[in-house]
């Protein structure tokens, strides 16, 4: 008898342990004009001072960043909403204003984020293109507030319930933890449960959240546009007719409800931009701060005429040096996750391996492919059918040992000299660089092994070096010293200047020289380039997915010093775009005169991963 009653306490103990701990979250069923809202801590809303602003924050991807020029605007007179609520793009600015950041601080802190680095391409897309973790929880850290019930502005994030029908508020949890609901888009980002409900962007059902304010109780109610115009001509490409047919849908329930449930709509004519526009984020905030300030005094006149005095809420700036850090974490892939993460890689062109230098990576014409598994400080990456030989590597990393130094290790097959070579480095990190020290052994030989990676741009000059030494005090060291210096001449000349010295292939074998190279391993090459930017405004687009950001000509040219002096001159056509406006793609051709040889060289290149 005994033994049973342990093994039913053990079943007991088993189930517990398995099942998830539900959040005491208390949701209500509100009816608001024949329209069942449910929402999250409603009496908290209620009971709310009256009369309640709110402002509505509408969505509509890169477009929607007008909502924090309407921010700025408002607060620069001294009004403050009670209530904030957005959907989409409008509640990822909502969480970030909720939380209690500024408005000087969003417009600083988005239009410098390297938004490249905080989405994974799938490569297999059979739940998204685009992976969002990284987003969602580096929105968390630059939050002053984690969890949406501990916001100083009461904060709603509107999404649609894909089970029922409804639409659902959250006010409760932290960023990482719902922030996704209301942006995710079916086959865009991915669609996760939350709270035991599938939750998802509510864009075609209430794109401006005007209504869903009037349900949260809110007595006056100021909203946004970003709405989109899709120009095509044809519709010709599937995602093209879908998207306008989307367009309509949304353009056909948003228009009633924003006139219908809104004392001030602030119209932002972003038609004409796409939402993958995330380059345009200065200008777009600055539309939507220049049509606040023309409205400036209707809007008081109707706050006055309400009786509404603004509270100002508990506002603070983010700390430059404390986003200088997270910035250099993100641009390394330094920030700690909560979560475990596995992701397929393939690379084509841009060499990825881990023992070449990073800064001028000769390009390979044969595919690379390997994995990515993280969890906490811990990460692995393994590259397989790497260059010419084939080989495999393995990276090991361990994140954080310290707040600014890393462990990693690099081993790879040397299938020449039939060894394991390896690489193990203290890497110590601080403002956009990294410096490192370690023991490594290459080709059956054992080295110290330094390095050092800088980046920096500020005003008209934007700098890069990569360092790598190798001591051995039987042989003379081994090094390899690369520098870019670009000159900002104005808005379109730039001036880019390249330089390599290289007395080892044991790293890589940069290469900058683009007349007929002689591959040597010794070298000393300049590059100089005098560069006209084309940027479209517009982001013309291919195939729906693709957007072309630029066109960079070029007229070059390049010196090389290995058993000889060798130059070139030519000319270089840089183009520059995107998938989704997020990771760049770069397309760059060359043709240039060797005079040494008397002949034509080109060069073909794509910068381009998953």
């Amino acid at each position: 008898m005994k033994n049973n009653k342990l093994i039913v306490l053990l079943l007991v103990i088993l189930i517990l342990s398995g099942s998830k701990v539900k959040a005491n979250i208390q949701t209500s069923p509100i009816e608001y004009d024949d329209e069942i809202y449910i929402i999250e801590n409603y009496s908290e809303f209620e009971d709310l001072d009256s009369p309640k602003l709110a402002l509505a924050l509408s969505g509509g991807g890169a477009r929607a960043f007008v909502n924090i020029g309407v921010i700025k605007a408002l607060n620069e007179v001294g009004i403050y909403p009670d209530i904030v609520i957005g959907s989409s793009m409008g509640g990822i600015i909502s969480a970030l204003y909720g939380s209690g950041m500024t408005a000087e601080s969003m417009h600083e802190i988005t239009s410098s984020l390297p938004y490249g680095s905080l989405f994974d391409i799938n490569l297999i897309p059979i739940y998204s293109i685009f992976r969002t973790r990284k987003l969602n929880q580096i929105i968390e850290k630059l939050s002053p507030n984690k969890d949406l019930k501990d916001f100083p502005i009461k904060t709603g994030l509107l999404t649609y319930d894909l089970d029922n029908g409804n639409k659902y508020i959250m006010s409760e949890g932290k960023i990482s933890e719902v922030l996704q609901s209301t942006y995710s888009i079916p086959f865009y980002y991915p669609i996760t449960e939350n709270k035991d409900r599938y939750l998802i962007d509510p864009g075609t059902v209430e794109m401006v959240p005007s209504k869903a304010a009037r349900a949260l109780d809110a007595d006056i109610v100021i909203a946004t546009t970003a709405f989109n115009d899709l120009p095509y001509k044809s519709y010709k490409y599937p995602l093209q007719s879908l998207s306008k047919m989307l367009l309509l849908v949304q353009k056909k329930n948003a228009r009633p409800i924003l006139e219908k449930y809104s004392d001030i709509i602030i119209e932002n004519d972003v038609g004409r931009y796409s939402f993958k526009d995330f380059d345009l984020i200065d200008k777009f905030i600055e539309i939507g701060y220049q049509n606040t300030q023309a409205m400036l005094p209707e809007i008081q006149q109707l706050l006055e005429d309400k009786n509404h005095k603004s509270k100002q809420p508990e506002l603070v700036d983010i700390s430059q040096d404390y986003y200088k850090k997270l910035y250099t974490d993100i641009l390394y892939d330094r920030i700690i996750y909560s979560d475990t993460y596995f992701h397929y890689l393939l690379y084509y062109f841009n060499n990825q391996s881990f023992f070449t230098q990073e800064l001028f990576k000769k390009p390979i014409y044969s595919p690379h492919f390997g994995f990515y598994f993280e969890k906490s400080h811990f990460d692995i990456k393994a590259l397989f059918n790497v260059e010419k030989d084939k080989h495999t590597e393995l990276m090991l990393r361990y994140k954080k040992i310290t707040d600014n130094i890393d462990l990693v290790a690099k081993l790879k097959n040397n299938t020449q000299a039939n060894t394991i070579d390896y690489i193990g480095e203290l890497k110590y990190f601080n403002n956009n660089s990294s410096y490192s020290i370690g023991l490594a052994n290459l080709d059956n030989e054992n080295y110290y092994y330094l390095n050092n990676n800088i980046k920096l741009s500020g005003g008209k000059f934007d700098f890069k070096n990569n360092t790598d030494i190798l001591l051995n005090m039987k042989k003379k060291p081994q090094l390899i010293n690369l520098s870019q210096v670009d000159y900002h001449i104005n808005q379109r000349w730039t001036s880019v200047n390249k330089f390599v010295y290289s007395n080892t292939n044991l790293l890589g074998n940069p290469d900058i020289y683009r007349g007929n190279d002689k591959n040597k391993k010794d070298k000393t090459a300049l590059s100089t380039s005098i560069v006209y930017n084309i940027p479209f405004y517009q982001s013309p687009e291919f195939l729906y997915f693709f957007a072309l950001e630029e066109i960079n000509p070029a007229l070059f040219v390049d010196i090389e010093h290995t058993d000889d002096l060798n130059s070139a001159i030519g000319l270089n056509m840089n183009m520059v775009s995107s998938l989704m406006g997020l990771n760049p793609l770069n397309l760059d051709l060359s043709a240039a005169y060797d005079k040494n040889t008397n002949k034509m060289a080109y060069n073909f290149s794509i910068d381009i991963n998953f």
